[in-house]
């Protein structure tokens, strides 16, 4: 039976019971995993134990309860229903989830039914020998959630959709571009920057890069966007697509706008394509290796590559000479290195049709530039997926490889894709959630532990939720974090560090509030690395990271606390007088207890005496006007079991 690593054993469980890492479960005997073969043999196998038959669907799975004695005696398999949470007993006897059992913790990995007799359903878990309660302490999940994240309005817009976060003004502060649209039909479009001055004043300034007013000659529909310096001049440009749905999808342009030198300054307007194919995400990449930025732009018919001609293009004398995609593909891109060449590759998705009953594609595009021509080898990751839409990469698995995230339109869906060993392998499709119809995704280390997450606005859901893999084994969990559940129609979204305080915070273009939103994140104290003790110090500096010790005592400055340091005395003094009471260690030499060390006692009553060498030590006290209970104690250093030496004050 293969095991589970045991760090990652607690944090699924604790994951699954509602604690949070710092919570330790206790009493670990070991893992166990169930196989379950085929529904032809409908056999569970434990450990290569037969157990008994039983017929179990993809909704399904078990857990274990330990009937008597020690662990691995007398197991019983017990079944529950995923989408309801109810755990079951042989006789049918549900128990709610809420109710503490001893059915511990499983976890999903894989359903497909065939006959080749390898194992279709994989469960994992735990199994404790001792306490019916998994964990010690619940702890609400919301440390992760919308508590963490404070939500500010910088700045109104009517119907923001797309985003995109970057410093424009070259003064290390991170800003933001915006583009407004309404669907379906014809709009007239603004695009903005926002200028960050947090560190200035504590507000945003807007400036607006194209005006939505009819005497300004407005774009309309715009969609993505995307930011560089296109024609070298030392200021950060813009592109934008457009496009509409509905009555709108007949037409799309391609647009880039020549920064002006200062922010006051107007910004000038290029087409770079016109034509019937409405665009929505837009990316930069140096395509054919030239030195200057293509555009990639993502349209309803096919995604194109505008190579950047160079010379002239700040005149309009440059043409834009354009190339498709290979196949079918769609409005949905995302860059990224799929092959760990050094090299950026495309991905894509496309929604499907009404002729196809919106089946669509997923893929990503290798960029060939060996030849005479840039060329675009094609990699198909999903060919037949209902309504693929927003499209990103992580490596999910922690397998070296670039996995693939993809939201499903209009449907409560969520899969990741995983990358094959080898190029030519299949990448294999799974459920990161089956409640949460997700829109646009974007991904980065929110909780700073050193692997990637993801964040996933709701349109649908007027919601925004990050979610987590943990992974084990082959096992991948994804637990869900909301952000916020009170937000009408969010449209795109982006991770970046937006005050500097060295964690992510997210940037929403909120649709439906006419508002652009930043949500300030603070990542809760000690998530990382742990806080075992719960005395709010985290383990990597917590110099007893097993035992309270929120103050961090260390009498003889070893390293060591107090309360876990063997060669330390340490204990409190109450009652009528506490501070300022003369500690004495006493060690006997020859039969005769000599004075060793004094300590004075603090204003709580504290003393501590460190360093002490190995021997009999007796603790007492020279205060002619109070009497102690106990008089004296006896400590034998090295201290076996450390304790805290504690006495009453009397008043004589």
């Amino acid at each position: 039976m293969r095991r589970l690593q045991t760090a990652l054993l607690v944090l699924m469980m604790c994951l699954f019971a509602g604690v949070s890492h710092a919570e330790m479960c206790e009493e670990l005997i070991g893992s166990w995993a169930v196989n379950y073969t085929d529904e032809s043999q409908s056999t569970w196998v434990i450990d290569g134990t037969e157990v008994y038959g039983s017929t179990v669907f993809p909704c399904y799975a078990t857990g274990l309860k330990q009937t008597e004695g020690e662990a691995n005696v007398g197991f019983r398999i017990y079944w529950m229903n995923i989408l309801q949470k109810y755990f079951y007993t042989e006789n049918l006897e549900a128990i709610t989830g809420d109710t503490p059992t001893t059915v511990l913790d499983f976890k999903v990995c894989s359903f497909s039914v065939n006959t080749d007799y390898t194992p279709d359903l994989e469960l994992h878990g735990i199994v404790s020998g001792v306490r019916d309660e998994v964990c010690t302490e619940p702890v609400d999940n919301s440390i992760l959630d919308k508590d963490n994240w404070e939500r500010h309005v910088i700045g109104s817009l009517d119907s923001p959709i797309y985003l995109l976060v970057k410093d424009m003004d070259n003064d290390l502060d991170l800003d933001v571009i915006a583009t407004t649209n309404k669907h379906p039909g014809y709009y007239n479009s603004e695009v903005s920057w926002f200028e960050n001055k947090i560190e200035v004043d504590g507000t945003w300034e807007k400036h607006i890069i194209s005006s939505s007013d009819n005497e300004s000659d407005p774009i309309q529909n715009a969609n993505g966007v995307a930011v560089y310096d296109m024609d070298g001049d030392g200021h950060e440009d813009v592109v934008v697509g457009t496009g509409g749905v509905g009555d709108a999808d007949d037409s799309g342009k391609v647009y880039w706008f020549k920064a002006p030198a200062t922010s006051s300054g107007t910004w000038r307007r290029f087409l770079v394509s016109a034509g019937d194919n409405p665009y929505f995400k837009m990316y930069t990449m140096d395509a054919d290796e030239d030195g200057k930025e293509d555009i990639v732009a993502g349209g309803n018919k096919g995604t194109n590559i505008f190579f950047n001609p160079g010379e002239g293009i700040d005149n309009g004398a440059a043409v834009w000479q354009s190339q498709m995609l290979p196949g079918v593909t769609g409005s949905s891109l995302y860059l990224d290195d799929m092959d760990g060449d050094g090299k950026t590759d495309i991905l894509n998705t496309h929604l499907g049709s009404d002729e196809d009953d919106y089946y669509g594609y997923v893929s990503w595009f290798k960029v060939d530039n060996s030849g005479e021509n840039v060329s675009f080898v094609r990699t198909d990751i999903d060919s037949g997926v209902e309504k693929p839409f927003d499209i990103n990469a992580m490596d999910v698995n922690n397998d070296g490889r670039k996995d693939v995230v993809v939201t499903i339109f209009q449907n409560a869906l969520v899969y990741w894709y995983e990358a094959p060993v080898d190029s030519s392998g299949e990448w294999v499709q799974h459920l990161i959630s089956e409640t949460f119809s997700g829109t646009d995704i974007f991904t980065g280390n929110i909780v700073n532990d050193g692997h990637t997450e993801m964040v996933i606005a709701g349109l649908m859901q007027e919601k925004i939720s990050w979610f987590k893999p943990e992974t084990s084994d082959n096992v991948t969990l994804w637990q869900e974090y909301v952000i916020d559940d009170n937000i009408l129609n969010p449209g795109d979204l982006s991770l970046h560090d937006m005050d500097g305080d060295g964690d992510l915070d997210l940037f929403v273009a909120g649709m439906g509030i006419n508002q652009m939103v930043w949500y300030e994140h603070t990542i809760p104290s000690c998530y990382v690395v742990g806080d075992s003790d719960i005395d709010e110090i985290c383990d990597d500096i917590d110099n007893c990271p097993a035992q309270w010790n929120p103050n961090q005592e260390d009498a003889d400055s070893d390293g060591d606390g107090d309360v876990c340091d063997p060669d330390t005395v340490y204990g409190t003094i109450s009652g009528d007088v506490q501070e300022g009471v003369t500690v004495i260690i006493y060690i006997f030499s020859c039969g005769t207890p000599q004075p060793h060390a004094t300590v004075t006692t603090d204003a709580q009553g504290y003393y501590a005496i460190g360093d002490l060498e190995n021997g009999r030590y007796l603790v007492g006290f020279e205060e002619p006007d109070y009497n102690f209970t106990p008089v004296w104690s006896w400590v034998d250093i090295p201290q076996t079991e450390i304790q805290s030496y504690d006495f009453t004050s009397t008043a004589d």
